[in-house]
């Protein structure tokens, strides 16, 4: 019942509903993995071709779960590619006040 009377307050005052927070834990807690694979990855351990391949695959997934982390934040998505765009999102949301 307390669900839906927040609802139609923010419906009414047209707040939008704070994002759930057990969702921003789980994608801070995978932000923090992804970058960690990035970094061990990016160090090299004699498989060049494995791990440049594990770590473009970590870029990915870490840039769409900074996409979906601005989205949930409510903060916009920057736009344009790469570390730039990495770089920005990672700002946004530190202003937001997430943290990983």
């Amino acid at each position: 019942m307390r669900h839906l009377v927040n609802q139609l307050r923010n419906r009414l005052t047209g707040a939008s509903p704070a994002p759930d927070p057990f969702r921003t834990l789980e994608l801070q807690h995978r932000l923090t993995r992804l970058s960690r694979e990035i970094w061990v990855h990016s160090n090299g351990t004699g498989h060049e071709f494995a791990n440049g391949f594990h770590s473009r695959a970590a870029l990915i997934a870490y840039d769409r779960t900074l996409d979906e982390s601005c989205q949930l934040a409510g903060v916009p998505v920057p736009e344009g590619e790469g570390s730039t765009r990495r770089l920005m999102a990672e700002a946004t949301l530190s202003q937001a006040g997430w943290n990983w």
